[in-house]
Order: structure tokens, then sequence, then C-alpha cells
């Protein structure tokens, strides 16, 4: 009979939890069609951003106040209507929102030529990631 000697793991590799700013920027570095990704407070301070290195930090604001006027207009912030996802076109690019059950608003701005249903799919799709770090 053949015995196999066995070597006891002695430690459980221990993965360290990805912070909201650490995924937003893997997401936004990983997908080419994404220009910047913003997370907004219920009182709309901007909470993590991330954007490809050829955004500045000036058009970065200017992105993320506009995207947070919009939002509040629609009501998406105040939970007055049932609306949980919007998308539009502008000059800055293309921008699908929605508000995470942690009252959050996630905001993705595309690129141009980014069909808005692929950003709503990927606004849905992070926001679900988003709130298994936020619970």
């Amino acid at each position: 009979m053949l015995f196999a000697e066995t070597i006891p793991q002695t430690s459980v590799p221990c993965w360290r939890k990805e912070t909201t700013q650490q995924l937003l920027e893997r997401i936004s570095y990983e997908r080419s069609h994404i220009e910047s990704l913003l997370l907004f407070a219920p009182d709309g301070k901007i909470l993590a951003a991330a954007a490809k290195p050829a955004v500045s930090d000036q058009r970065l604001q200017i992105i993320a106040q506009e995207v947070w006027r919009t939002s509040q207009h629609t009501c998406l912030e105040q939970g007055m209507c049932d609306l949980k996802f919007f998308a539009l076109q502008c000059r800055l690019g293309q921008i699908a929102a929605t508000t995470l059950e942690s009252g959050q608003t996630l905001a993705i701005v595309g690129r141009h030529h980014v069909r808005l249903g692929v950003l709503l799919y990927e606004v849905d799709g992070i926001a679900a990631e988003l709130s298994k770090l936020l619970w």
C-alpha cells in the first residue's frame, strides 16, 4: 500500500476586502467604455470617484456637479418617485445613475459612442457589487 505524506496547512490565506474607491478604480481601468464613476452620499458629497487619467480634477468636479444636479432634478435621491435608474446623453458623454439601497447615488459617465443600454446594464451590475461592500 502506498502512503502519501501530507503537509498540514498552518495558515489560511486571508483576502483583504476591496474598498469602494479601489473597486471604482479597478472597474474604470478594466472597462474602456467608462470614462468616470462617481459615488455620492445622500447629501451630494462625493464619497468615491474614479476617472481615466485624461480627465482632470476640475473636469471631474464639473461632471460630478452636473450629475448630482440632474439626479436631484429627477427625484432619484429623494425617493419621491419609483424611478430606479436614469440615463441621458449630454456634451460630456452618456450618463447613467441609480440610487443604492444605502441611499447613495452611483453614476457612470461613458464615452460618446457607448449606448445608453450598455451603461444602464453596467450601473446595475456595479451597484450590486457596491452593495456587497457597503453592507
